[in-house]
């Protein structure tokens, strides 16, 4: 079992804000990293697509761990385009 619902990981910058949901039923069959659509265009772990995306994979059977980038939420740091990934 791993500590599902709301959580931090650990960064070089600081922390990530992440959450992670295991399917409900059944064996799991994997884990998926969901990310989520350009910040600077409103883009976070919440988006709707993004929080489809990670239901469906639970759905399949995946483990599904969706993170905010950096800047983003409660994310420390701030964005840089990737330049310091």
């Amino acid at each position: 079992m791993y500590p599902a619902g709301n959580l931090f990981v650990a960064a070089p910058h600081g922390r990530l804000e992440a959450i992670l949901k295991e399917p409900r039923t059944g064996s799991i069959r994997g884990v998926a990293l969901v990310l989520h659509p350009h910040p600077l265009g409103g883009g976070t772990m919440h988006n709707k697509v993004v929080f489809r995306a990670a239901a469906a994979l639970n759905d399949a059977g995946l483990i599904a761990l969706r993170i905010n980038f950096r800047g983003v939420g409660q994310s420390t740091g701030t964005h840089d385009e990737g330049c310091r990934a």
